[in-house]
């Protein structure tokens, strides 16, 4: 590590010494395993003496030991499962990783320091890049998303649910939604995005004058009916605007579309289309 580079939430950033602590790992895990093995010999031995006091080869006083002893063996098998349980937990807690993503501005403990609990070994810069969507507010918003970036060379981005905007656009139903990404990603700013879900995967590219107001506000636009010669309005969820077409949901491709004097219209209304324009 050195000043300058960027880190990604949970990347190891140092490592303690831990030479008596791996050390100590090692014994508790030898403890560990004789326990194991002196716990199967104490069942081996409780099978093997069952029944025996009915028969009259041991007494009931010696069939009692060989049970408690499984007891026994086992509150010991449970200690040293503990205590090396405890010795990997040291041992992770050895190697400091990132909190969050950020740039490394200063490095304070050089290997070979000897540093103190709850010593700065170094400082970052922690304010994290954010991407804000457009996400649609009837949507259900993922904790965890794949974002593709629309530039050829980007790779697809992992990010987390930062926050959510409380606000929503009126007219296109609309809210900010925005994501963390785990690793501080190479891309310019107002960099476009495609989110990766199956949830709006059926999605068509329509001119923005296609669009009405539908019931409870929701966009909605005006299909023609199977015999072409009247109209029914259809609840979608608008994706994205994108200059004069909206990117839309919940209607399939090649649906003939009213795009043309559409807020005019009413349910079931007779027309006699010049154009239909299929998207």
């Amino acid at each position: 590590m050195k000043t300058g580079d960027k880190v990604a939430r949970g990347q190891p950033l140092a490592q303690l010494n831990q030479t008596d602590v791996i050390a100590s790992a090692g014994e508790a895990n030898g403890d560990l395993l004789v326990a194991k093995t002196a716990l199967k010999g104490a069942y081996d031995t409780r099978a093997r003496t069952s029944g025996l006091d009915r028969d009259g080869a041991l007494s009931p006083f010696e069939v009692e030991q060989k049970r408690n002893a499984v007891d026994t063996a086992q509150g010991r098998m449970l200690t040293a499962s503990a205590r090396a349980q405890q010795f990997e937990a040291d041992i992770r807690d050895g190697i400091l990783r990132a909190s969050e993503n950020g740039t490394i501005t200063q490095i304070v403990a050089y290997p070979g320091t000897v540093v103190t609990s709850g010593a700065p070994i170094m400082h970052m810069d922690s304010a994290q890049a954010e991407i804000r969507l457009k996400i649609p507010e009837t949507a259900q918003v993922s904790e965890d998303v794949t974002l593709l970036p629309t530039a050829d060379t980007a790779p697809p981005i992992k990010a987390r649910l930062s926050r959510v905007a409380p606000d929503v656009d009126v007219a296109t139903h609309l809210h900010d939604v925005f994501y963390t990404p785990d690793t501080p990603p190479d891309l310019p700013l107002n960099a476009g995005v495609t989110i990766l879900t199956h949830a709006l995967s059926q999605q068509v590219r329509i001119p923005r004058t296609s669009l009405v107001m539908g019931e409870g506000a929701q966009a909605a636009l005006w299909l023609m009916t199977p015999d072409g010669g009247h109209v029914t309005r259809r609840t979608v969820t608008v994706v994205s605007l994108e200059g004069a077409d909206a990117i839309v949901s919940d209607v399939s491709p090649n649906t003939p579309i009213v795009s043309v004097g559409a807020t005019r219209l009413h349910e079931g209304e007779a027309v006699q289309p010049n154009y239909v324009r299929y998207r």
